[in-house]
């Protein structure tokens, strides 16, 4: 082991969550340092729209240290002179391996006194496996970041102006426009579109203080759905009053699933819908959970990385897990990881977002803390967590068909058998 350790990370906000997991570890003396993002950009200039990239020329460009962060520079180099040994901890994703072969390229730090160590979580464990399974840069994630930048400044320097003088843009670059494109497409469906009105018809039944709704569905020999308010119209005039019957009644146990852990997009879509909150506000907390916060005076990360496109989870992970929910809610509730279809395009570099230690209940941690929106955030990633290894609920599905006059009316009641993952999670705002 060398004796100087230099650790470079990414974020400013982990280094104190970072030194207080390698306490007692054979990294413990280690220096902590964050480069606060990336520290180089593309210099302006040449003919194409002052980009600096030369589309003619294999799509060069010049790239140089950024003026804000000249003296965080020099501050890590000074630190890299001094190491014996360099780890480079930037995100596990395509920016950070970018980070990472900047950091390398533009402070030279040498190639045999560096190392490329990744985590997913900030935990002990992680990190010192991390750490200790240190590699290489993968160049393919740096190209492909190379290639995403400079599609941005391209499109950006070319299209920003535009967005300025007409929409009051601020900036559009690769994101914006490929989004004003779908949103032009949409509208043209919209203004393209021809209405059709179509009614439906209902009943609605009281007993015993208890409201009762049934759809009409149709005649004995012909199934219907959409119907015309002249339509309607004729049924109406077909029911003779207070002379309906229930004609059949089928019952059925269904199985309603859990979802899968959450991956970036689905945890936006979630807890957007459930907190009434911006995805911007949301992946704010979640990335405070994921740095680290201060409980009790020390610094402790409580969810693993927050974008990732895979609901993979940790073949330890999920050991802890199973043994959480046998010890809590028994064997009747434990399942099987539920996970999604797998999309061809996901990059599935890492594991689904996920609570990191499940002794820390959303219970527990609102004693500790008082930041009300980070405890629901947080709530909402542990008994997601919880949920994707435990069983379905059942239920009890009894349709009622109702008859008058060959009219069909169908009413559905549905009770439930067993509540299953919806001991601790439901997905929709009850």
């Amino acid at each position: 082991m060398s004796n100087r350790i230099l650790i470079i990370i990414e974020s400013k906000n982990k280094t104190e969550t970072i030194k207080q997991e390698l306490k007692g570890t054979k990294y413990e003396n280690a220096i902590v340092m964050a480069s606060n993002g990336h520290i180089m950009e593309i210099k302006d200039g040449g003919k194409y729209y002052n980009c600096g990239i030369d589309p003619t020329n294999n799509f060069q460009a010049q790239y140089q240290i950024s003026d804000d962060k000249k003296k965080t520079a020099e501050i890590l180099k000074q630190q890299i002179d001094l190491a014996d040994m360099i780890y480079i901890c930037s995100d596990p994703d395509r920016e950070g391996e970018s980070i990472a072969w900047s950091l390398l390229t533009f402070l030279n730090i040498p190639k045999n006194k560096y190392k490329r160590a990744t985590f997913h979580e900030i935990t002990k464990k992680a990190i010192i496996n991390g750490l200790d399974n240190a590699t290489d840069i993968d160049y393919n994630l740096v190209d492909s970041a190379d290639a995403r930048r400079k599609i941005d400044k391209m499109l950006g320097y070319r299209l920003s102006p535009i967005g300025k003088k007409y929409v009051s843009a601020r900036s559009i670059g690769r994101c914006q426009s490929a989004g004003l494109k779908i949103i032009v497409d949409r509208e043209k469906e919209i203004l393209n579109f021809v209405p059709q009105e179509y009614w439906e018809l209902f009943l609605h039944f009281k007993k015993q203080g208890q409201d009762y709704k049934a759809k009409y569905i149709g005649t004995i020999d012909k199934k219907l759905d959409k119907m015309t308010k002249e339509e309607i119209e004729n049924v109406i005039k077909l029911l003779p009053n207070n002379n309906y019957i229930i004609s059949d009644i089928l019952t059925k146990e269904k199985l309603s699933n859990t979802k899968p852990p959450f991956t970036t997009s689905t945890f936006q879509q979630e807890v957007s819908s459930k907190l009434n909150i911006s995805v911007k506000n949301a992946m704010a907390c979640a990335q405070k959970l994921f740095e680290g916060i201060n409980i009790a005076g020390q610094h402790k990360a409580l969810i693993t990385y927050i974008r990732t496109d895979s609901d993979n989870m940790a073949e330890d992970f999920q050991n802890e897990l199973k043994n959480y929910i046998l010890a809590n809610y028994g064997k009747d509730y434990l399942g099987n990881l539920k996970q999604g279809k797998k999309n061809e395009n996901a990059q599935e570099g890492h594991e689904c977002l996920r609570c990191v230690d499940l002794t820390m209940t959303p219970e527990k941690l609102s004693q500790l803390i008082k930041d009300d929106i980070l405890i629901k955030v947080y709530n909402i990633i542990y008994k997601r967590t919880l949920a994707s290894m435990m069983k379905p609920e059942k239920i009890s599905e009894t349709t009622y068909i109702i008859e008058n006059n060959k009219q069909l009316f169908n009413l559905v009641s549905r009770e439930q058998l067993f509540d299953g993952y919806k001991k601790v999670y439901t997905f929709d705002k009850d």
